[in-house]
Parts: C-alpha cells; structure tokens; sequence
C-alpha cells in the first residue's frame, strides 16, 4: 500500500491553460474568502475550506465546483443529496471560518471513519496497561520501534521470544486517554531535552505515537493539550538554548576582558622601564648602566632596575643581569634587556591558568617577536 500526497491541485486541473503564479502566495481558485477579501488573517479554518474544495473536486469530478468569490458572494455549494459526504462538505465550505468543523473534527468524521465488516468479530489485542483484551480499532498499536507488525496465534514459533525493544504493543482508547492526560500534567520544566513525545508506555520500548494516530483516538481536548505541552516544551528549549548561548559569549568576553587587562599589566610593568621608586618610565639609555631617576633621584640598576638608594654603581658592577662593568653599549644592553624581559613575561605567563595564558600570549605575539 503506498500514500498518496496531493500539491498544487489548482494547477493540475488545467495545464493548458493555467500559468504558475509568483505574486500570489495562495491558489485564487481554492483559497478561503476570508483571504480573498483580507478582513482577517489565514487560520486553520482557511485550510479547512481549501480542503473542502479539494473533496468537492475529487469526489464530484463532473459537477461544477464552486468558487470562492461565489461562496463570499453569497451562493452555497450545490452537493447531490446522495453523496454521503455532502453534510461535511457543506460545513467546510461554510462562508464563515466559525461555522466550519476544524480538522480533527473532519479526521474523526463519519466519513473518513473505516468501514467495518459485520461479518466477522473485530480483530482483538491486550492493552499492555490493564492486559485486558479490547478491539484493535478502539486503541493504538506503537511500531515496535520499526519491527515487523506481530503475526496472528499459531502463525510463529518465536512470538514468546520477542523482546520488548522490538514487539509492537497495544494501549486501548481508556488507557491511552488516561496514560496522555498524565504526561500533560508533567511539569514542562522537569521533561529535560524531551520533545513532549508521546511514547509507547510499554517497558523500555522506543516506539513513539505520531500525532496523527493520537488524533485519531484521544479526547479534543486531551489531543489540544499534547499540542499546548508541545509548543510549551518548544519554547522552554528554546529559552534555555538561548540563555546558554548569551551565557557563553558573556564568559567569553571576561575572558577577553581580562586577557586584555593582564596584556596591559606586562606591556606596563614589565616590558616598560620604571623606576621602580616612583614608577615614571625610562626613555632612553646611554653607556652608563647606573641610572639615577629624574623625578625622585633614586640610584637605580638599568640591567634589573632595583632600587639602589642614592648610589648603583657598586650593584651594577656584580648584577647578575649585567656584563660586570658599569659602561655597556646600547646594543649589548638592549639584547640584555629583552633577555630579561623574555624571562620575566615567561614567568608571568606560567602562574596562569593554560586557556588564560594561551589567549594572553596570542595578543603579546607581536611583542614576543621583536625579542627574537
């Protein structure tokens, strides 16, 4: 058996002499009046009269089909009276969208309703919640998850050794109404990552119920429900999701923000001269490495910058960082000073978290370089 997917059947009514239209975004000749005249707004209802339309010409291929500026003007459909949808049809056709059945309403309809065969006893299954046995047509039957539907008695040998993961189970209509109703009062924030899914309530089986069949078998007002929770669940996930995202970037901009405070903090305190007395910078450097400030004339060690009190020749001439010697040319004293900045932003950088240290060596690439 196959299923048959109806699209676009204005335009396959007539090909000769019908043209796609692309300023249009409905189909003239089966569009609801309502949309015709633009007073209100498309609702499921538009889609009820499409459909009604829809039926009339399938089911009535010799008779004239209405037109929607017929019906807004005024003039019924004409059905023949024994035609056994005509009641339905002339409810969807209604001029008024609130006159019209909605389409559960239509799914439900004694028209789309299979015939039964009063020859023979209606097929019998056991309802996995009361294991009472109840007609097949009054309840529903999960797909097992995607197994094979189960074979009739006497007709396997291995039904017993079916495991619940792959048998197709039966809910009758009492207890798929009361098993729904339950999983419309759960709370939308306690479901998780759920979908608002109606699962097979058998034992671990991953079958899920399609809207279409709980549509079928449930209360209106039960299935209105399972479509509410649905929507709520929907936008609940679409809350989190979108905190989480707004949660991420505000982490990733302290990160930013604070890789680009400690960035400032080694451009200034360690890549920069200072004395380190009254913090004003050095600007430049002759031969003499003993350096006494401007400001506040401290005596100070151009090789590590310490503070020597009022003279730094005698530390100058044993600093670990220095060449021995209070005279030193700017090129040997430059290449030593880079050596030791290098080591001291090495330092800096070790005593931070690895994600941290990473982001601040990125933004100090360009300074890292010229002690190349």
């Amino acid at each position: 058996a196959g299923v048959a997917v109806l699209g676009d059947f204005d335009v396959s009514v007539d090909t000769r002499t019908r043209t796609m239209r692309t300023s249009a975004g409905m189909t003239f000749d089966f569009c609801a009046p309502e949309l015709l005249a633009g007073s209100q707004p498309h609702t499921t209802k538009s889609d009820v009269f499409s459909l009604g339309l829809t039926m009339f010409s399938a089911l009535l291929p010799g008779v004239p089909r209405p037109t929607p500026f017929q019906i807004a003007g005024g003039q019924a459909a004409v059905v023949p009276e024994d035609l056994p949808a005509k009641d339905l049809l002339l409810r969807m056709l209604h001029v008024a969208p609130a006159n019209r059945p909605d389409a559960t309403a239509v799914i439900i309809s004694e028209f789309f309703a299979l015939p039964q065969e009063d020859e023979r006893p209606p097929e019998q299954r056991s309802c996995v919640v009361c294991f009472e046995d109840k007609p097949l047509s009054s309840g529903l039957e999960c797909d097992g998850g995607g197994a094979a539907p189960p074979q009739a008695a006497g007709q396997g040998e291995d039904d017993d050794t079916q495991s619940d993961a792959q048998a197709h189970h039966y809910v009758c209509g009492e207890c798929l109404e009361a098993y729904v109703q339950s999983k419309n009062a759960e709370d939308v924030g306690d479901v998780g990552g759920r979908s608002g899914q109606i699962r097979c309530p058998a034992h671990r089986c991953p079958s899920v119920f399609v809207m279409a069949q709980l549509a079928l078998r449930l209360a209106p007002h039960t299935f209105q429900a399972v479509v509410k929770r649905r929507e709520d669940l929907a936008a609940s996930q679409a809350f989190i999701e979108n905190d989480r995202v707004w949660s991420s970037r505000l982490k990733q901009e302290r990160a930013q923000e604070s890789g680009a405070r400690l960035y400032n903090q080694i451009v200034d305190e360690i890549l920069t001269m200072r004395c380190p007395r009254c913090s004003q910078a050095f600007v430049d450097f002759s031969d003499c490495a003993a350096l006494t400030c401007s400001r506040c004339h401290a005596a100070i060690c151009a090789f590590c910058q310490t503070d020597c009190g009022r003279d730094a020749h005698a530390h100058v001439r044993n600093c670990p960082d220095g060449v021995g010697s209070i005279f030193v040319g700017v090129q040997e004293f430059e290449a030593r000073r880079r050596m030791r900045q290098r080591r001291l932003v090495e330092d800096f950088l070790k005593r931070l978290p690895a994600e941290m240290g990473q982001q601040v060596r990125a933004l100090l690439r360009n300074n890292l370089e010229d002690f190349d």
